[in-house]
C-alpha cells in the first residue's frame, strides 16, 4: 500500500510463534514490558514445546489460551506444574449451547459402511493418534474413495463440499474421482503453495468449484461459513482432532439460507469401534492427565442400518427417528441339546464343593514334603490371585 503500518508504541503485538521464538534478542526489551498475552489453540501450550517457549519470553505477563478443544491426543497435562502452563480452566459455552444460541449451525450425520479396516492399525504413543503408515496401508487398500464419491453424489449433490484424507495420494485420487463424476474439485496439502492455496480458497468460496480435498489443511481453526457438507475418510483416534474436523461445516450462513452442515462419517470416528460419540455430548474436561479419551456422557448411539438412511442418533430407542426405519427383532436363541450325564447335587456332593472351596479360599493347599522354596512360592502366588479373583 505505499506505506508501513508498524508502530513501535503501539499497545498490541501480535506475532506467529515462529516469528516470536525465532527474534529472542530483538525483542528481548519488548517482551519483558508485556502484561499479558493471550492465544487461540491454546491446547498446543506445554512448557517444553515452542508455545511454551514464547510464553517464557514474557516472564512478567498473565496468560490466556482460548481453544474449543481443551485436551491432548497425547494425554500430556495442560496443568502448570505438570508440563502445562495453566492454573485454571474455565468452560464456556459447550457446542449444544452455540447450536441452540445460533452460533453454530446443527448437524447431520450420515454413517455408511465401509470396508476400511483399522482394528489392526496401532495407536502411536507419541501423537495418540494412529500411526500414519499403517493408516496409509489400510487406506490405499479399501474402497474408500469411491464410497466418498457415491456418498457425495447421494445425499448432498451440489453442496459446497470438503473431504478430510490421509495422505496425498489419496487426496488426489478422492479429487480425480471428483472430477470424473462431474463435480469440480482441487486438493490442498502441504504441498499446495500459498499464492495456488489461496486461489483454490478463493475459487471455492465463488463456487468454481464444490470439492476440495485436504490433508491436514482444513481441521484446525480454518473458518469458512461457504462449507456446506463434509466427509471424513481419515480415521483418528484424537478427539481433539475429530470435533476441530466435524465443525469445520457448522459455521452459519444465513445469506445463503444455511440450516444444517451434512457430516458423511465413512471411517467410524462417530459411531466405530474407536468413535468418539456425537461432538456435543456433554464430557468431562481437566487440565489434569485425562483419560485416554474425554469420556462422554452420553447414552449409546446407533446407526440407522436402513441403506436408504444410514444416519446416527441417540441410541435410547431402536427406531430410526429420520426414517422410521425399526429392525426386526432377533429371535432368541435356543439352548443347544447335547448328551451327557446329570449329576445329582446332593448334600454330601455340597459340602464336598463348599470344603474344597474353602480351602482355596484359605490358601490351606497343601504341598509334598519334598516341594522346595520355588514351588511353594509359586503356589502361594497362585493361591493369592484365585482369592483375588474371588472376592
Amino acid at each position: 500500500l505505499g506505506r508501513s503500518f508498524y508502530q513501535p508504541n503501539a499497545p498490541i503485538a501480535v506475532a506467529g510463534i515462529d516469528t516470536l521464538i525465532r527474534r529472542p534478542d530483538e525483542l528481548a526489551t519488548l517482551l519483558l514490558q508485556a502484561k499479558w498475552w493471550q492465544t487461540d489453540e491454546g491446547h498446543h501450550l506445554l512448557v517444553e514445546n515452542k508455545w511454551g517457549r514464547g510464553v517464557a519470553m514474557m516472564p512478567n505477563a498473565r496468560g490466556l489460551g482460548w481453544t474449543a478443544t481443551p485436551m491432548r491426543a497425547d494425554r500430556k497435562s495442560l496443568k502448570a506444574g505438570a508440563g502445562g502452563v495453566y492454573h485454571d480452566m474455565v468452560i464456556g459455552p459447550r457446542m449444544r449451547e452455540l447450536i441452540n444460541q445460533g452460533h453454530l449451525c446443527d448437524y447431520l450425520i450420515y454413517g455408511p459402511p465401509s470396508d476400511l479396516d483399522t482394528s489392526r492399525v496401532d495407536i502411536s504413543k507419541t501423537t495418540g493418534d494412529y500411526n500414519q503408515v499403517q493408516l496409509r496401508g489400510a487406506a490405499h487398500r479399501s474402497h474408500i474413495v469411491g464410497d466418498v464419491v457415491q456418498s457425495y453424489l447421494k445425499w448432498c449433490p451440489g453442496l459446497q463440499h470438503v473431504t478430510f484424507a490421509i495422505d496425498v495420494a489419496m487426496a488426489e485420487d478422492h479429487a480425480a474421482a471428483f472430477r470424473q463424476a462431474g463435480v469440480p474439485a482441487a486438493t490442498l496439502s502441504e504441498r499446495t503453495g500459498a499464492a495456488e492455496r489461496a486461489k483454490t480458497l478463493e475459487e471455492f468460496e465463488n463456487r468454481t468449484i464444490r470439492e476440495i480435498v485436504n490433508v491436514d489443511i482444513l481441521g484446525e481453526g480454518f473458518d469458512c461459513p461457504g462449507i456446506q457438507a463434509e466427509s471424513m475418510a481419515r480415521p483418528t483416534a484424537s478427539y481433539p482432532l475429530f470435533e476441530q474436523q466435524f465443525c469445520r461445516c457448522l459455521r452459519p450462513d444465513p445469506a445463503r439460507g444455511k440450516q444444517f452442515g451434512i457430516v458423511i462419517d465413512h471411517v467410524g470416528n462417530v459411531n466405530g469401534e474407536r468413535g468418539h460419540g456425537l461432538p456435543d455430548a456433554p464430557r468431562l474436561l481437566t487440565l489434569d492427565v485425562p483419560e485416554r479419551r474425554p469420556r462422554s456422557l452420553e447414552q449409546p448411539i446407533r446407526t440407522c442400518p436402513n441403506p436408504d438412511c444410514f444416519r446416527i442418533f441417540e441410541g435410547y430407542s431402536l427406531t430410526c427417528p429420520y426414517c422410521g426405519f425399526k429392525p426386526e427383532a432377533q429371535a432368541a436363541a435356543r439352548p443347544e441339546q447335547v448328551e451327557g450325564d446329570l449329576t445329582l447335587f446332593s448334600p454330601e456332593l455340597l459340602k464336598r464343593l463348599w470344603d474344597e472351596a474353602e480351602r482355596l479360599v484359605s490358601g490351606d493347599q497343601a504341598l509334598p514334603v519334598s516341594a522346595g522354596p520355588g514351588a511353594v512360592i509359586a503356589t502361594q502366588r497362585r493361591q493369592a490371585e484365585l482369592r483375588s479373583a474371588q472376592l
